[in-house]
């Protein structure tokens, strides 16, 4: 692969098999990069229950939250909805990115150093998530895109959501042919705090105040500041503010 073909492809796939393969990926990012396509159809996530499990699984990738916790959620809002037992109705969205949420979360809580700690999770054998690491967040963004291509009110359609789906792969993991080494003094205490601001409660429009605190710090990296003042979306897990926080 290229810097040019990276920059350019519209293949959501081979961008992140390339990743996964020839760069090395942590959870937490995976985890981010499948949260935020959900977090995107958030006005079609209608019952409560699947909002604070998608909540749970941005802390979980966090390592804020422990695996009982979320293991507890999720068995709760299995419990108490058709969510994620008997399927899914593809026409509709709403049907589609709980589904997702709740399978995700069943995901996020394989542990990589004991795949086999329990024989299953619910409805599919433990070790089958393990061995299907990658196919997850473009399982995600499959079933939510053709779920959008599938209703009529949503006008976008399917070529616009994986735009989208892009951009957030993008945000996450920047571009790897042009990786960025910060200087300590750029991490000023307006820097880091308006980071951690922006991280916490998701303030996504205050990027490009960041862009000023950062340059005000002595910041002449280009990829950072032009990333901080461009269009978005954002997500937690943006390279930039993960680099600013030391976070992995």
């Amino acid at each position: 692969m290229t810097a040019e073909f990276w920059l350019n492809s519209n293949n959501l796939g081979e961008l992140l098999g390339h990743l996964y393969s020839e760069r090395g990926l942590s959870d937490r990012k995976l985890q981010m990069l499948c949260c935020a396509f959900c977090l995107r159809q958030s006005r079609h996530i209608s019952a409560v229950g699947v909002r604070h499990l998608l909540t749970q699984m941005e802390s979980f990738a966090d390592r804020e939250l422990a695996r009982d916790e979320l293991r507890t959620t999720r068995r709760h809002v299995r419990s108490h909805s058709d969510v994620g037992q008997y399927g899914y109705e593809r026409e509709n969205l709403s049907s589609v990115v709980h589904y997702a949420i709740v399978q995700l979360a069943a995901w996020f809580m394989v542990d990589p150093e004991s795949p086999y700690q329990w024989e299953y999770e619910d409805d599919l054998p433990v070790d089958w998530y393990e061995q299907q690491r990658m196919p997850y967040p473009i399982w995600t963004a499959q079933i939510i895109s053709e779920a959008i291509d599938s209703d009529v009110e949503i006008t976008e359609g399917w070529s616009f959501e994986r735009d989208q789906q892009l951009l957030f792969l993008r945000d996450i993991f920047g571009n790897p042919f042009r990786s960025v080494e910060i200087d300590p003094r750029w991490r000023t205490s307006n820097v880091v705090d308006l980071s951690q601001a922006i991280y916490q409660e998701q303030a996504f429009e205050r990027m490009p105040i960041l862009a000023d605190a950062l340059m005000d710090a002595g910041c002449d990296s280009e990829e950072m500041l032009n990333h901080c003042r461009g269009d978005g979306p954002h997500a937690r897990g943006c390279w930039v503010v993960d680099l600013l926080l030391g976070k992995e």
